[in-house]
Formats: structure tokens, sequence, C-alpha cells
């Protein structure tokens, strides 16, 4: 079996039964994640490998942070030392410093990418709207600091077209 394909089936049954804000199914965000992170300018100037492990540490994003999956339960299934890397940066530790956190992901131009497809998917128009005034507020503040450190101008264009589309 391919990676992607392992990413696919370790992300579904990492996420079964878990459901995002609006009620859709939360494999939904990470598949969707992994597609969007492909429409970024700076994704073209990535290597092959690193092309695909975007895509799969897209889908891989949160299941250590969702799930009972730990970083060793990717490794033992075998997944590249880069992916890996890559989903240990992308986990969010409660208490910790999101500056520093979003600083981390920086270092790592796979993280990044899946950060900033993360960002897109979780500011979309739709999934906004369906949503309280004041939790769409208390989002907007937590993620504009994100999307300063972590979207690259060469890519903000596409990023804020993305979001906004409503349709």
């Amino acid at each position: 079996m391919s990676d992607y394909g392992k990413a696919v089936e370790v992300a579904l049954a990492a996420h079964e039964g878990q459901t995002d804000k609006i009620g859709v199914p939360y494999f939904h965000h990470v598949r969707a994640v992994s597609e969007l992170v492909q429409k970024m300018p700076s994704y073209a100037s990535f290597t092959d490998e690193d092309k695909l492990n975007s895509i799969i540490a897209g889908l891989l994003h949160d299941v250590v942070e969702d799930s009972d999956i730990t970083i060793i339960d990717l490794e033992n299934l075998g997944f590249n030392k880069q992916v890996v890397f890559a989903v240990k940066l992308l986990t969010f530790v409660e208490r910790s410093d999101r500056i520093a956190y979003y600083e981390a992901i920086m270092s790592d131009p796979v993280a990044r990418l899946v950060k900033t497809g993360d960002l897109a998917h979780n500011n979309l128009y739709s999934r906004r709207v369906g949503l309280p005034q004041e939790h769409q507020d208390r989002l907007a503040k937590k993620y504009e600091k994100a999307i300063e450190i972590i979207v690259l101008p060469e890519d903000y264009e596409v990023f804020v077209s993305v979001i906004n589309k409503t349709d």
C-alpha cells in the first residue's frame, strides 16, 4: 500500500466518529487540507517528494492531537521522517505558547504549507457562516496572528480567494 493510502486509512480510523464545529465528519477537514496545500503557489516550488509529504502530512496533521495515535505510532507505521516531523510540529500542546508554535512550524516548509491549508479550511466562508457571530469573532481573533505568521506572501492572494469563496 502506498504511503498516501496508508495515511487515508490512519486518518479515517483516527477521526472515526468525530465531527467538526458545524457537524461535518472530521475526516472531511483533513482531506480538504491535503487538497488545499496543492492550490498554494508555494507548493509548485516543492520537490516531488515534498509535494507528496505535504499531502500525506495534511491527512495526518490532526491524528496525534485528536486521537490516541502517537508520533511513535506514525514512525512504526513506516511514515517517512519528514512527514512525522511535520506532524510533530503541527501538533499543538495545550498551554503552549501559540507564537512559539507558529514559529516552529515556519522552520519546516512542509509543516508551514500544511498549516496554511489548515488555516484556509478553518477560515472558509462556508464553514464560518454556520457559526454564531461570537464564535466567528473568537475564531477570527485566534487565527489572525497565525495567518500573519504562517501564510507566505506568495500564497496570500490564493489563501484569501479560497477562504472568501461563497459557492
